[in-house]
């Protein structure tokens, strides 16, 4: 299989995969920041010095994703979003980006979606408006036919998450998802930030529905309907899906 992982951050969903899951590659990607590409870079290093397998690190921003509603993107970056602090692509994307090593260091390439990644993965990345508007963009556009999406994030506001879920189905995806029971009192997780005060978590799963994944093709309810996971119907209730 191929596997991509969207928002890598650190890599760890995806290095877990390049290690355990034995697929074709693994490719790690992340927004135009030098700083987190850098440490990308590392970790994918770190891997395959102990037998990663074919692993990639590339440039991916998702508002470039093909579909995204440009328009209503700038509307929202001009209200004011922190997410681009740290990003080093004043030159444009599709130069390469520094890797925060140094300006004699190699650029990153940036990675073109083409339907190419039998798994695409993304872990804690839909944090905001912004990523929920673009995301499902960049998970149609990566996934092959017969593809599969799997997302798991903490809940921080279930506005983002019927937005980030309404945009997954009007990409054509089947969408299923499943809210995690919270491991402890909300606020008392002795965790940072949204992570205490939310104490819960979505698993999200998705696939084409023009070509859809054969492995979750033996119950049309669903992937795993006796686990919860169940395929949402149009009309269905958004908010309810996601416990808001």
């Amino acid at each position: 299989s191929r596997v991509l992982e969207l928002g890598a951050g650190a890599g760890l969903a995806g290095l877990f995969a390049a290690c355990h899951c034995d697929p074709s590659s693994v490719t790690l990607t992340e927004r135009p920041h030098g700083e987190l590409l850098s440490l990308l870079q590392r970790n994918a290093e770190a891997q395959r010095s102990i037998g990663g397998g074919d692993l990639h690190v590339r440039v991916l921003d998702w508002r470039s994703a093909p579909g995204v509603d440009q328009d209503a993107l700038e509307l929202m970056l001009g209200v004011g979003n922190d997410e681009r602090e740290g990003e080093r692509d004043e030159d444009g994307l599709g130069q390469g980006v520094p890797n925060g090593e140094g300006a004699g260091a190699a650029a990153v390439p940036e990675l073109e979606l083409a339907a190419q990644f039998d798994i695409v993965l993304a872990s804690e990345c839909v944090y905001s408006w912004e990523a929920a508007l673009t995301l499902p963009c960049a998970v149609r556009a990566a996934l092959a036919p017969g593809g599969r999406a799997v997302f798991v994030h903490i809940v921080r506001e279930a506005a983002v998450q019927e937005t980030l879920l309404a945009g997954l189905q009007a990409e054509g995806l089947r969408v299923a998802v499943r809210e995690g029971a919270p491991s402890c009192q909300a606020g008392g997780s002795g965790m940072p930030g949204d992570v205490g005060r939310s104490g819960r978590f979505l698993l999200i799963l998705a696939d084409r529905a023009d070509a859809p994944a054969r492995v979750w093709a033996a119950d049309s309810n669903g992937p795993a309907p006796s686990a919860g996971l169940r395929w949402l119907r149009p009309g269905d209730d958004l908010a309810a899906a996601v416990g808001g």
